[in-house]
């Protein structure tokens, strides 16, 4: 298994429309929420944010989601800063892990959340038509209590949720099978408010361990159309790509930024040590992503 780690710093409250996600992330709309959701992270700073509206995860999923997709077995950890909707705090709001065959708003599904009336809680659904079981926690720290730890690990068909105040004492909360569940799942960060305003909520410490599948579905196409030459590479590496280049980028395999380069076709990667490394080509339609090795 391939061990990708992602550390996010602190955290940004401003987003664009055009906002981008580290290479090998994606971000959608679950269900049918009052407004488009929109999330962020900023290369520089190493912020996460992500704000959303909907009616809950429970029969279906209303909400904003940002995710990789991942084969097999995972542990996904994530810190809540912050998270506040435009009706204050109550009720049953969710941000937090979410683990999901598809992005269909039925699909079967698994969040460890954080509710904003300050306790934590798994939601899990087996399938369409399936009733979700909603698990809570004898621990009930408070609205006030955030920042907070929360952690989806999966073994096997087997999902569990896990909350700690400091990173190092961690309590299960719940064990779900799920069987409906596929080898390679979305897995990320999703919010909903339970109403058609807005809430938006902020992460750091976002560590993933299992194996990244490259690309999400938005991003496939533009991945098939990116070519290199030559990989392996001494000094010069070659890109071509069927579209408008905005910018190019080169990352190691955590997505940790190393260069950047204006739009050309030809990028000196002399001066890089040798290893595997990710070229990122953002473009109007998005984000196409290789791998490259460097001699």
């Amino acid at each position: 298994m391939k061990n990708f780690i992602y550390t996010i710093g602190l955290v940004l409250f401003t987003l664009s429309a055009n906002a981008q996600l580290p290479a090998g992330w994606g971000n959608a709309d679950l269900g049918t929420p009052g407004a488009p959701g929109v999330a962020a992270f900023n290369d520089v700073t190493g912020l996460f944010t992500i704000r959303g509206s909907g009616l809950n995860f429970w029969d279906t999923d209303d909400g904003h989601f940002a995710y990789v997709q991942i084969d097999g077995d995972f542990e996904f950890t994530a810190r809540v800063v912050t998270f506040l909707s435009e009706l204050g705090l109550g009720g049953a709001a969710k941000t937090g892990i979410n683990a999901r065959n598809s992005l269909a708003a039925d699909a079967p599904s698994f969040i460890m959340a954080w509710e904003d009336w300050g306790g934590l809680a798994v939601t899990s659904r087996e399938g369409p038509g399936i009733t979700p079981v909603w698990t809570g926690t004898t621990n009930q720290p408070g609205a006030d209590a955030i920042p907070w730890y929360l952690r989806v690990v999966r073994t096997g068909d087997d999902f569990k949720g896990y909350e700690s105040l400091d990173n190092v004492t961690w309590t299960e909360v719940t064990v779900k099978t799920m069987s409906a569940m596929l080898p390679v799942i979305y897995v990320g960060l999703a919010i909903s408010p339970n109403n058609l305003n807005e809430a938006v909520a902020t992460f750091d410490e976002v560590t993933i361990v299992g194996n990244i599948v490259l690309g999400t579905d938005e991003t496939q196409k533009l991945n098939r159309q990116l070519s290199l030459a030559p990989n392996p590479v001494l000094d010069e590496l070659f890109v071509e790509i069927d579209q408008t280049v905005l910018e190019i980028r080169v990352s190691d395999l955590s997505g940790a930024l190393l260069a950047k380069y204006a739009p050309q076709p030809g990028i000196d990667v002399s001066g890089l040590a040798p290893g595997m490394y990710l070229l990122q080509v953002a473009t109007e339609r998005g984000m196409a992503v290789q791998k490259f090795v460097k001699m």
